[in-house]
């Protein structure tokens, strides 16, 4: 029962002690195994991680699960991940909530949401992380049971606490492991990072190659080549790129 999860001081020391595991973790394997061990703890049946990095149809979607895999697949196609009402919830909020606390909604997104419910996430815990890393990153903690009204118990306030400390914990992780492996597939030069650093200061390509002394085409030509070297859409997410790897602090 919800109350036994988090009233117990054996159980409160071991959230502490995964919280620590978290943050020495080495790769997502013993990520995933973790939020296994928090899933339980926490007194939920199946849960899932989900780090958005970036805005809109540019945004970035990362997932951690300890749920059914073949039911996520049928939750994603319910409808647009930046139209998922759980996901909009954790990128405008930082409060842990109910899912039932959301308002109700037609079409596509409740057709995930009854996705949800039959795979057994009948009653869910939204728990959204925000840091100062990065401004463009949020995530989402969801903890889930196949017994309506579950997290409905008095003791949702305590069990707060906990998910919150586990929910930024895996966040920040997942917020270096990302920049760790854009920073060893990325590769750019200095000369590169200079450009976008330049681009991160509003100034635009005439303004740049009227500092450099070269033509506006040759810089536009650079951006493009970084553009395609970091296989995105335009230099804006190249800059987010570069930011999110660190070589560029705004």
């Amino acid at each position: 029962m919800l109350p036994e999860a988090t009233a117990h001081p054996s159980v409160r020391t071991g959230l502490a002690e995964l919280a620590e595991s978290i943050t020495q973790a080495t790769d997502r394997g013993e990520i995933q195994a973790l939020l296994h061990r928090a899933t339980v703890a926490l007194g939920a049946e199946r849960s899932f991680f989900a780090s958005i990095s970036g805005e809109g149809t540019d945004a970035s979607y990362a997932f951690v699960l300890d749920c059914d895999p073949s039911w996520w697949h049928r939750y994603r196609a319910g409808c647009p991940l930046e139209k998922n009402p759980w996901l909009v919830y954790a990128a405008r909020h930082s409060t842990p909530v109910r899912a039932t606390q959301l308002e109700s909604s037609s079409g596509e997104p409740q057709s995930a949401m009854d996705i949800a419910l039959r795979a057994g996430f009948a009653s869910a815990m939204l728990v959204p992380a925000h840091s100062g890393r990065s401004g463009n990153r949020v995530s989402l903690l969801c903890l889930g049971h196949s017994v309506a009204g579950y997290f409905e118990d008095p003791s949702f306030v305590k069990l707060q606490v906990a998910a919150r400390s586990l929910a930024m914990e895996l966040h920040e992780w997942w917020a270096v492991h990302e920049q760790r492996q854009l920073a060893q597939r990325t590769h750019l030069s200095e000369a590169e990072v200079r450009l976008l650093a330049r681009h991160c200061a509003g100034l635009s390509s005439k303004q740049i190659a009227y500092e450099m002394q070269v033509s506006c085409e040759s810089i536009n030509s650079r951006f493009q080549r970084i553009i395609a070297k970091l296989g995105v859409r335009n230099r804006r997410a190249a800059a987010r790129v570069a930011i999110e790897c660190g070589l560029i602090v705004v």
